[in-house]
């Protein structure tokens, strides 16, 4: 959307050919600087949600894209509804939802929705999740790498330990061994004493 400014709709109604400065959600369309001062005084359009034109420019495809008008019945949305999650024009306020008591005044919130500062910050907010999430992911890698690190220590460790074990017991049991060599030789000599006699 950014790059040249789009002429003023007034004007361009004149045949006249202006680049707008500002843009007026309401009308959808631009307005030169003398047309808007105007559109600002004028009772009717007094109210109406005007940004700069370059700030436009830079709002997503996707909030552009926000309906302005009801499909049942081709008029302009006038609030939204809470309880049912969706926009009304004054045609569905008397019918299907003149018993709805959560309902806000879409001209209250639609300046801020489609102004570029709310988006802005939603966009600031956007992006810091998704650097913590990439901050928690890479956490998580390096806490699994050091996780394995670990257990290989722990691993040799064991090792080491059995080894230390087997050899102790090794040379147990070649104490043993001799010692009973020891004592059967012994045994033996006694003996073969006894029946000398």
């Amino acid at each position: 959307m950014e790059g040249e400014s789009p002429a003023c709709g007034i004007c361009d109604s004149r045949h006249i050919s202006k680049p707008s400065t500002a843009w007026c959600f309401e009308c959808n369309e631009g307005l030169c600087e003398e047309c808007k001062e105007h559109h600002i005084l004028n009772k009717a359009s007094k109210s109406h949600g005007i940004i700069p034109v370059n700030e436009f420019q830079k709002l997503p495809v996707s909030v552009l894209q926000i309906e302005d008008f009801c499909k049942s019945h081709g008029e302009r949305y006038q609030a939204y509804c809470h309880k049912h999650e969706c926009s009304c024009c004054t045609k569905c306020l008397i019918g299907d939802h003149k018993n709805c008591k959560d309902l806000t005044d879409i001209n209250d919130v639609i300046c801020n929705i489609k102004s570029s500062n709310m988006l802005l910050e939603i966009e600031k907010s956007m992006r810091e999740v998704v650097e913590n999430l990439q901050r928690i992911k890479m956490n998580r890698a390096e806490n699994l790498s050091s996780l394995k690190i670990y257990r290989v220590t722990i691993e040799n460790e064991i090792q080491t330990v059995r080894q230390k074990i087997n050899e102790h017991f090794n040379r147990l049991e070649r104490e043993l061994l001799k010692e009973l060599q020891t004592i059967e030789n012994d045994e033996r000599k006694k003996s073969a004493k006894f029946w000398h006699l």
